[in-house]
């Protein structure tokens, strides 16, 4: 192999173990139980942090889900809150911190209110993709955008609303 070719590939070796050393290491983990959990640190791409996310879902008949994840995340995404109500309630809250296996302050989810914010917005519930036959729902609290939301469930069957 020439010397030229050589140093080359050197360059490339060095080059890659340094980017490698330059991104973020964080915890990823889940728990559906509390806000804690432990896992294994993974590289994150340049454009994102360790995030902390705390979601609850309120079914129809008052059931409730929770989920603390704990990964990387998109940096525009950093210190967000969201909510979505329709047949199903989707609250989220996100935290950041950029510092190699930092922990991100607990996220705490934004309060329920379920006061009429006098904007409405197009839902349905169907199986297919099509959602022609839309009805009003009312939006609440800070609800002020529309959204539509597909969901896959295992790739069998598709739910919009």
């Amino acid at each position: 192999m020439s010397i030229s070719i050589m140093s080359g590939l050197l360059l490339c070796i060095v080059f890659s173990m340094i980017t490698t050393g330059l991104s973020l290491l964080c915890v990823h983990c889940s728990n559906r139980v509390n806000a804690s959990c432990t896992g294994l640190l993974k590289n994150c791409s340049q454009d994102e942090r360790c995030v902390s996310t705390m979601k609850q879902t309120i079914f129809v008949g008052g059931m409730r889900t929770r989920l603390f994840e704990r990964g990387c995340g998109p940096v525009d995404q950093c210190n967000s809150s969201s909510s979505l109500s329709s047949m199903v309630s989707i609250y989220h809250r996100r935290t950041c911190c950029s510092t190699n296996s930092c922990m991100p302050v607990l996220p705490v989810l934004p309060n329920v209110t379920k006061s009429f914010n006098h904007i409405q917005c197009p839902m349905c519930l169907s199986h297919e993709l099509d959602c022609s036959a839309s009805k009003p729902n009312n939006c609440t609290g800070n609800e002020i955008y529309c959204a539509s939301h597909v969901i896959e469930n295992y790739g069998e069957q598709k739910v919009n609303f």
